[in-house]
């Protein structure tokens, strides 16, 4: 596969992308417009946290053979209702699954991103609604903008330390060619962990305080504490160790019960049953 000229989704012939931004209330949301009469799409759906509309539409057995657009948004819950918007856009031009004299009715799944952290006081007092949605539908267009815009304007990555050690996500886009076959994606990133490069280096980790080492961006003061000094009935660790990228060298499960409370990457459910298949017994 060769990389496009000015690489983006809109390079897929007849795909319009549009943004709407609320960079004072750190939200927004981003529309994926298909072709007029509309385009094939599957979806996997995963995590214990996911917030959607219509993705049933998807499933390849579903009276439903193709979808008019795709709206990504902040607002967590909140935002689903931009949808609403994009769903009129599309009906006043007809666009939609036609359902005989009732006309059409537009086909829109919906995903929404928890953006509130970055929120004027990390309330959540605004979302993108249908208004704004419909607004991106409007710039919608093969220019595709990137970075803390649309859907990545609150986004967040490296959220394993707590919402004060986050860096800055945000929506990215690419494609590349393979003789007539094009592929592209476009991405709003708004991860709990860390983002690494091919070679596993970290490229956006949990943020550091200034004069901090390598090892507070990563590893709880306490837990360095706890590992130096050695857990009960285990050989003391030099204070110079420290946990490398990637590797399953976690607190040990004794420090990890008295502790959990006290660190906010343990009292997450999913990071404590991560913690526990890779902390040794």
């Amino acid at each position: 596969m060769t990389e496009a000229a000015r690489s983006s989704l809109a390079q897929v012939p007849g795909i319009t992308v549009g943004h709407w931004t609320d960079s004072q209330s750190a939200t927004g949301c981003t529309v994926t417009l298909a072709p007029a009469g509309g385009m094939r799409a599957a979806c996997a759906l995963r995590g214990r946290a996911t917030g959607t509309r219509e993705l049933d539409a998807l499933d390849p057995r579903h009276l439903v053979g193709h979808i008019d657009a795709v709206l990504l948004t902040g607002g967590s819950a909140y935002g689903l209702g931009a949808a609403d918007g994009v769903m009129r856009w599309l009906k006043e031009r007809g666009r939609g699954f036609p359902v005989g004299p009732a006309g059409v009715v537009p086909i829109v799944p919906t995903a929404v991103i928890f953006d509130f952290d970055l929120a004027p006081g990390s309330k959540a007092d605004r979302w993108p609604g249908a208004d704004d949605a419909y607004r991106a539908c409007a710039a919608a267009g093969t220019e595709i903008a990137e970075g803390s815009v649309g859907a990545g304007t609150g986004a967040t990555v490296g959220k394993a330390l707590g919402p004060r050690g986050a860096m800055k996500g945000g929506v990215g886009t690419w494609a590349a060619h393979a003789g007539d076959v094009v592929v592209g994606a476009l991405v709003v990133l708004n991860a709990v962990g860390n983002v690494l490069d091919a070679n596993g280096r970290w490229r956006a980790p949990a943020a550091r305080t200034a004069g901090s080492s390598t090892r507070s961006a990563t590893w709880p003061r306490a837990a360095r504490r706890s590992h130096a000094a050695g857990a009960p009935g285990r050989t003391p660790r030099s204070r110079s160790w420290r946990p490398t990228p990637g590797s399953s060298a976690w607190p040990c499960r004794r420090w990890r019960t008295r502790r959990a409370m006290r660190w906010p990457a343990a009292s997450c459910p999913t990071l404590r049953r991560s913690m526990a298949t890779s902390c040794s017994p």
